[in-house]
């Protein structure tokens, strides 16, 4: 599975209209192996949709923005399937992504003025103070108009570990 983030200010003329701008997309990839896909092997450059989500909606945490830029932008990837994605003016949101076809917002933090660009989660650290792969349930984010905002999040306790190897099922 791969998570991409579309940034979109315009909407092909529609002008700025923020449960249209930017999304957080998932998508399967059957297979890693190059060699398969620059072979024209049957299958393998099968690459897919799943599932595809803008949180930014009337009645669902949507602010007021100043000047609508409500884009979808940069994300980070927590360990128990939520991600943690800065939308400008929309604030931060956190996007469940355990199920790929059925992406949910989690959660959201607004405010009448922010800007986030970004989101982090705070990762573990060993005893020699080396950040480590798994992150903490903190996360900061860089707002151009609060600065630095840092919240610690109710994430799901289960640990999924790694990635399910092999296709995902296929849709209905």
């Amino acid at each position: 599975m791969l998570l991409v983030t579309e940034e979109d200010y315009f909407n092909d003329g529609d002008g700025l209209l923020c449960d249209r701008a930017g999304s957080l997309q998932t998508w399967e990839i059957p297979s890693l192996d190059a060699t398969g896909y620059s072979a024209g092997t049957p299958g393998a450059g099968s690459i897919g949709p799943l599932d595809l989500i803008n949180p930014v909606k009337v009645g669902d945490g949507l602010s007021a923005p100043v000047g609508a830029f409500c884009s979808a932008h940069w994300f980070d990837y927590h360990q128990s399937g939520i991600i943690a994605q800065g939308y400008y003016q929309q604030g931060l949101r956190f996007i469940d992504v355990r199920n790929a076809r059925d992406l949910a917002q989690y959660g959201y933090v607004t405010g009448g003025a922010t800007e986030v660009w970004d989101a982090y989660w705070v990762p573990q650290r060993n005893s020699n103070g080396v950040a480590q792969t798994k992150k903490t349930s903190v996360v900061y984010t860089t707002d151009l108009v609060r600065g630095l905002d840092v919240y610690e999040v109710d994430v799901p306790s289960k640990d999924l570990g790694e990635p399910p190897s092999g296709p995902l099922p296929p849709l209905p």
